[in-house]
């Protein structure tokens, strides 16, 4: 053992002592090369200064020239210091293209001994290169065009250059090209580039980290990848031929987005330059900050959840301040989408941007397409889809394409707050194309064509809690026409059916509204109106429908003119009953008015003509109205006797006959009796009297034998003018079977009653079998006559008084 370990000290000796004479000689070779060197110093300073002024045209300059023997061991580095490049008019505009406080090139020391300097690699540091272009194209870069090479003698040059690999640090390069308003400004953290030639030219392979300022192609338009990072490997083409450099890389990063780049740039003389960026998944926001300012500031109002695929082309020419190219093509898949407060979940479609739609040579705003293909997505639980979805000339957009949906009705909960409208079972279908404006990313006024339909919906109208069943509502859009080919409904007592028509509807609802007629046929089986009677009260607010949403109740409802003409089988308000009504109806926003209206009511038959104006607190009405061979009885039952409380429904029968003009006001469609005006004839048949207390009044003490229970009365007419809830009745003969009468005055309907009345006390009985009217006429002057006076009791009822007998009857 020992003697193994003495023989292995002996090895480790001599490894120790040839390893330093090798370092020995090495430094001696190093120090023979510094020497050498040293004394060329200036020679080689010389011969790089004169190479540059030799072969370009600019002002190339080098400050001072070092040797660094351990920089890059085992190879040599030349350190340049203060190296600058400038132009021939640099005096003017001051851009100096090249400022560099250090460069470095390294060589190998071996090709010192066949006599020449041969730089392998240069590394360049806190430079700075200014690329300035003026409005009239003349550019600083020509300080690096070559100049024409004249014929000198043949003299074997110190300095080979021989470049394979070119590193940058900290590097600020910058183009301001005013002819064609475009710019770039980033910095170089670090760049690493390995160079092989080849026949053409020569293929490389480098490694970037660099930060974006400006990457501008339009100055209106603002930068591409504005203060973003960006970082890669790329390998390099260089092609003599076709005077371009072709780029490509699989793992390019730009603001935190890893894409796939292949681009190009032309040199000498080619200005052309594509840049192609491939992404299997990036974020909408990221990639939306990856584009210019234009752009963006559309992209930025939306957002999508999920990362998605996307590839984006951009071609150009540095020559050409108007050709720019951009294309991109992003495929989404079951996202969540985000439009300015629009949430659309399950979205899956092909979104493509263009800024070349019509390929006519222009790239701008008003050139420039953003289509959704085959977009499928649901809103507020509903599912569409929609093909073709475009928005062409993003600086006045308009937005086309069609959209088709089917969903339960329940699902309308989202265009209405609870408190109005419920929705219940039923189905909803729409298919349609449509064509509008955008303004702020929101749809103005779209021109539709298609259908909507909704079948065998229930809602319940929440303010009045008035349930509406078996909806069902097919409209038709064309381009000229909408076309309601069936609305129907039913409500706790009503059921409606409706169809209709208008003319231009699409034009006029946004442009002239005012000259909007839509045409309507309206039928009922059963009708009752105080369903509805909301609809007749004072427009006080919009219809309260979630964010501002129109609905289909504006849509057929807000028109300016709406005509229809209506068949009602059996119908009633309140008390009142009628048959086989017919009418023409017009309604606007501010009035309805009823034409030809007929209708079978208490036994007879009525006619009438009306008007009603909405106001603020009432609705205004004006009616005429002619009646023939009504239940009195009946029709006074129908209208709460007009507010009477002595005339009654219980009090008088016979046939009515009347004609009217009355104006007045309603309240929820509730007639408010003290404003009647107008006028009221009527003729009563076949009267009778029947327990009328004002009369059983009078019989109680005049006359205590005679029956005034029931009393028939002869043919009566009666002229009546009614004003403030007063009726002034004209003077009227009242011949009944038990008395005979002469009234006149007025009759209060709550207050005001003020009648004369003359009592003739002849029996009427004695005159029954007479025939003759002139012999009647004269009986009924003979005889004792009581003059009365019927005046309110202040207690809500009237009461009778003896009048003196100079206070006639007039």
């Amino acid at each position: 053992m020992v003697v193994v370990a003495e023989k292995w000290k002996r090895i480790t000796r001599k490894i120790v002592k040839y390893f330093a004479v090798f370092m020995l000689v090495v430094l001696l070779i190093y120090t023979l090369f510094g020497v050498f060197l040293d004394t060329k110093h200036d020679e080689i300073l010389a011969e790089v200064n004169h190479y540059a002024k030799e072969n370009f045209k600019g002002d190339i300059a080098i400050g001072d020239l070092n040797l660094l023997l351990f920089r890059d061991f085992p190879s040599l580095t030349i350190e340049l210091q203060n190296v600058t490049v400038k132009d021939s008019l640099w005096s003017l505009h001051k851009k100096t293209l090249i400022e560099s406080d250090y460069l470095y090139a390294k060589i190998y020391p071996w090709k010192v001994l066949f006599g020449n300097l041969e730089i392998n690699k240069v590394t360049l540091k806190n430079a700075t290169l200014d690329v300035y272009t003026a409005e009239n194209g003349y550019s600083n870069f020509s300080a690096l065009e070559k100049r024409k090479i004249v014929k000198k003698e043949k003299k074997d040059p110190v300095l080979d250059l021989q470049i394979d690999n070119i590193e940058l640090k900290e590097v600020t390069v910058v183009a301001d090209n005013h002819l064609k308003r475009k710019s770039i400004n980033f910095k170089i953290k670090s760049l690493n580039t390995h160079f092989t030639t080849t026949s053409k030219g020569f293929i490389a392979n480098a490694k970037m980290n660099a930060h974006v300022d400006d990457l501008t192609f339009n100055y209106k338009n603002g930068s591409f990848a504005k203060n973003k990072d960006i970082t890669g490997n790329l390998a390099i083409t260089y092609d003599t031929l076709q005077k371009k450099i072709a780029i490509s890389s699989d793992a390019f990063v730009i603001g935190g987005c890893q894409f796939d780049l292949k681009a190009s740039f032309g040199i000498k003389g080619n200005s052309l330059f594509s840049i192609g960026l491939i992404s299997k998944g990036v974020y909408w926001k990221d990639a939306a900050s990856l584009v210019s300012k234009n752009i963006f500031s559309k992209l930025n109002k939306f957002d999508l959840k999920k990362p998605f695929p996307v590839k984006c082309s951009i071609n150009g020419d540095m020559k050409d301040k108007n050709y720019l190219k951009i294309h991109v093509v992003a495929t989404f898949k079951d996202n969540e989408l985000t439009a300015v407060d629009k949430v659309f979940t399950d979205c899956s479609f092909t979104g493509e941007y263009t800024n070349n739609y019509v390929d006519n040579g222009t790239y701008d705003d008003p050139n420039s397409a953003v289509m959704l293909h085959d977009f499928k997505a649901s809103y507020e639980g509903i599912p569409f889809t929609t093909k073709d979805l475009m928005v062409l000339d993003l600086k006045k957009p308009i937005a086309s394409g069609s959209l088709d949906t089917e969903f339960d009705a329940s699902k309308l909960r989202a265009f209405f707050t609870e408190d109005h409208m419920r929705f219940a079972k039923g189905k909803v279908r729409c298919a349609i194309s449509f064509k509008s404006d955008v303004i702020n990313l929101q749809i103005k006024k779209p021109f539709i064509e298609g259908m909507v339909s909704i079948k065998d919906c229930d809602f319940t109208f929440v303010p009045k809690n008035i349930a509406f069943k078996k909806n069902n509502v097919d409209l038709h859009f064309t381009s000229d026409e909408l076309v309601v080919k069936n609305l129907s409904f039913e409500t706790k007592s009503s059921k409606v059916q409706m169809k209709g028509s208008s003319k231009d509807f699409m034009s006029l609802y946004y442009d002239s509204p005012h000259k909007i007629v839509l045409n309507w046929e309206v039928y009922s089986p059963f009708l009752d109106l105080k369903d509805f009677t909301y609809f007749m009260s004072p427009s006080k607010t919009k219809t309260p429908t979630k964010k501002g949403k129109s609905t289909l109740f504006d849509l057929l409802t807000n028109t300016q003119l709406i005509t229809a003409k209506v068949k009602v089988d059996q119908f009633k308000h309140n008390k009142f009953t009628g048959s086989k009504l017919v009418a023409d109806v017009q309604l606007t926003n501010k009035q309805i008015k009823l034409s030809e209206l007929s209708v079978n009511s208490c036994n007879g038959t009525l006619k009438v003509n009306a008007t009603i104006d909405h106001g603020l607190k009432a609705n205004l009405f004006s009616l005429n109205a002619k009646a023939t061979n009504l239940d009195v009885d009946k029709f006074l039952y129908s209208f709460d006797n007009f507010g009477s409380k002595t005339i009654t429904n219980h009090s008088i029968r016979g046939k009515l006959s009347l004609q009217t003009h009355l104006t007045g006001q309603a309240v929820d469609a509730a007639i408010q009796p003290k404003s009647l005006k107008g006028n009221l004839n009527y003729q009563l048949t076949d009267g009778a009297f029947v327990n009328f207390k004002p009369i059983e009044k009078v019989g109680k003490h005049v006359f205590p034998k005679r029956d005034f229970s029931n009393i028939t009365i002869d043919n009566l007419v009666v002229d009546i003018a009614i004003k403030k809830g007063i009726l002034t009745i004209a003077p009227m003969e009242i011949n009944t079977s038990v008395i005979k009468m002469d009234v006149v005055g007025d009759y209060g309907l709550d207050e005001g009653t003020n009648l004369n009345i003359d009592v003739h006390l002849r029996n009427p009985a004695k005159d029954k079998n007479e025939i003759s009217k002139a012999v009647l006429a004269e009986n009924r002057k003979k005889g004792v006559c009581i003059h009365l006076q019927v005046i309110d009791d202040k207690k809500g009822g009237t009461k009778i008084k003896p009048r003196l007998s100079n206070n006639k009857s007039k």
